[in-house]
């Protein structure tokens, strides 16, 4: 076996970012979305029932002594091409995320920030672990 093919064979899955739309507010300068349109098979809604499958596969794939996923795993990316605070079942999610004893890094450009969505971040304050607001400084 090559050694290329070993270490992927050995290397379990230690992170994961989870996209469960695509729709986003803003065309960044720095987004490819400015440039090439998101294909129409992106624009779906994932339901929370699939998320919660996927949370359920990662746990069962921890707990397995050659599962795929790191048992030390813990953290969900929510960012992409898409903008996590309107995905409108986000309450849902994190409560998901809480249930199965993960946290998240949010990476938002901010537009949607506003004081109810603010407080839902807060209450999940075990959940989400990082906010990052991605806002360039010569945009106004």
């Amino acid at each position: 076996m090559s050694f290329v093919a070993n270490k992927i064979r050995n290397t379990k899955i230690k992170h994961l970012q989870l996209d469960p739309f695509g729709f986003c507010n803003a065309k960044c300068w720095f987004c490819p979305v400015k440039y090439v349109e998101q294909p129409a098979e992106g624009s779906g809604v994932m339901h929370p029932s699939m998320i919660e499958k996927i949370l359920v596969d990662i746990r069962e794939e921890m707990a397995k002594p050659d599962g795929v996923v790191d048992p030390n795993f813990k953290t969900i990316t929510l960012s992409h091409y898409n903008e996590i605070l309107l995905y409108k079942q986000l309450d849902h999610l994190l409560e998901l995320l809480r249930i199965y004893k993960f946290n998240c890094y949010i990476l938002s450009n901010g537009v949607s920030l506003t004081k109810p969505r603010t407080d839902l971040l807060k209450s999940y304050s075990d959940v989400v672990i990082h906010v990052g607001l991605n806002i360039p400084a010569f945009e106004r």
